[in-house]
């Protein structure tokens, strides 16, 4: 989640950078052709993907000044009309989210466990 075309870039030409790495040359936004075409990993690494049928919102995280760095726009509906296209940022101290996240599937693991079965 790291990379060194990151340092000293906007959070916007950071998050080209990371979708630019998974499209093709005719899909690039012609504002950011200065930009490198990074490996495909960085893409891996650095968009995160909620379900690609309800997906609203372009994501990614990047590790930057020991945080998570979340950068997102607005993409299609769902998204309300006056947020495609905008871009969003919040960096989040690392073990925080590392703990919701965890809390989030041990009451998901839990709740499972007790939801009654059809049959």
């Amino acid at each position: 989640m790291k990379n060194d075309e990151f340092k000293n870039r906007s959070d916007e030409e950071v998050f080209e950078l990371i979708w630019k790495a998974n499209q093709l040359e005719d899909e690039f936004d012609p504002t950011f052709n200065h930009l490198p075409i990074l490996d495909n990993s960085i893409w891996a690494a650095c968009h995160i993907s909620i379900d690609e049928t309800t997906d609203a919102w372009l994501i990614t995280m990047i590790e930057e000044n020991d945080e998570l760095k979340l950068i997102w726009k607005g993409w299609r509906n769902p998204c309300p009309e006056e947020r495609i296209g905008k871009l969003y940022a919040v960096s989040i101290d690392k073990e925080l989210a590392v703990k919701t996240i965890k809390e989030c599937i041990d009451q998901i693991e839990n709740d499972y466990r007790h939801y009654p079965e059809k049959g």
